[in-house]
């Protein structure tokens, strides 16, 4: 039954993130920082806080600086997976991620320019999550 809460609230939240990144190529720090707040609040609220894993998270936290950093991501890209990091078991996020990176280099290669990640990241999430549970 927390994977449902879990699930509604990482649905919701990368719903704003893709809107925001589609739409205007950015999404707002304050967005950013509200829902990840609300990511926290709910994974301590959902009991998430006895299996969380907080080296995974720091490691998942700083690679996506780092592959940010070197051009690979945006910013919001970077929020985003942060955001869902809280709501979801490390390693579906893990798996996730490196899924998704793997789906965005394939779209550059084949000439898409700037794929939506997020999206992207948000379907392949969903998609273990509902697999997982």
């Amino acid at each position: 039954m927390m994977y449902i809460y879990s699930l509604f609230f990482l649905s919701l939240g990368l719903s704003v993130f893709s809107i925001y990144d589609i739409r205007y190529r950015r999404v707002p720090n304050l967005v950013s920082f509200v829902l990840i707040v609300l990511g926290l609040i709910v994974h301590f609220f959902l009991g998430f806080g006895q299996s969380l894993n907080y080296l995974e998270i720091v490691l998942i936290i700083l690679f996506l600086f780092i592959i940010q950093y070197m051009g690979a991501i945006g910013g919001a890209d970077t929020k985003a997976i942060i955001f869902s990091v809280f709501l979801v078991q490390t390693t579906i996020a893990n798996i996730a991620i490196l899924l998704t990176l793997i789906v965005v280099f394939i779209l550059v290669e084949l000439g898409v320019k700037k794929p939506p990640i997020i999206p992207i990241y948000q379907g392949i999430l969903t998609l273990f999550c509902c697999i997982y549970t």
